[in-house]
């Protein structure tokens, strides 16, 4: 029998974790307390990704190897082990995965009902625009314990998060749209002879930015 350890502790909400109240959102149910969730759960750093300046300006990381970049950057074994108890104590399943400590992602299965017990949120389905998503509203609430360690919870609402923002030059305006695969991108910038001055290139990055709001 699993001694009830988190379920004593305090909740604290997980910072960065408040979702507003979707906007033009028609209640549909809750949902199904039975159906299958997947959610990854995200740790911190053991140590924090330092960059090297010179001139004042930040010229990134030294490189090293990627086992060394584990042992240094990726999740702490002591919070691995946290979050696999706190997944057993409310029933949910640690989807086995070598590199969840380099990644500091730890994948968990289980049912809505026991994913709204063990984060303390609701979860309802929801018509926006015309499509139903899952989605909760609040913070995450976890355990005392594991607010320093876990960083983001990923999973829990399924809304699209990211929102294309861009504009069409009108000169192209009814051209069609073209997409490239990663060797023409390198041939066209000579890659890795060839260089990129004088190019603007446009970098999207989720992880960071929606980490702990999902």
């Amino acid at each position: 029998m699993i001694s009830p350890q988190f379920a004593a502790e305090a909740r604290v909400v997980l910072p960065g974790s408040e979702k507003a109240a979707p906007e033009n959102a028609v209640h549909v149910k809750a949902t199904a307390a039975r159906s299958k969730l997947t959610v990854s759960v995200i740790l911190k750093r053991k140590q924090e990704l330092k960059t090297n300046k010179r001139g004042g300006q930040s010229i990134g990381p030294k490189r090293v190897s990627r086992t060394e970049y584990g042992k240094r950057h990726g999740a702490d074994p002591s919070a691995m082990q946290s979050i696999r108890r706190f997944a057993r104590e409310y029933g949910l399943k640690v989807e086995p995965d070598p590199t969840a400590a380099v990644r500091r992602t730890v994948k968990l299965t289980g049912t809505a009902a026991d994913f709204q017990k063990a984060f303390g949120v609701a979860l309802e389905q929801k018509m926006i625009d015309g499509v139903e998503y899952r989605v909760r509203q609040g913070g995450i609430q976890l355990p005392a314990s594991l607010i320093g360690v876990v960083e983001a919870v990923l999973g829990l609402d399924n809304r699209p998060q990211a929102v294309p923002h861009f504009r069409v030059r009108q000169a192209h305006a009814t051209a069609a749209p073209t997409s490239y695969t990663p060797p023409q991108v390198a041939e066209a910038y000579q890659f890795p002879t060839g260089g990129a001055a004088g190019q603007t290139i446009g970098i999207i990055e989720l992880a960071a930015a929606i980490a702990r709001l999902t």
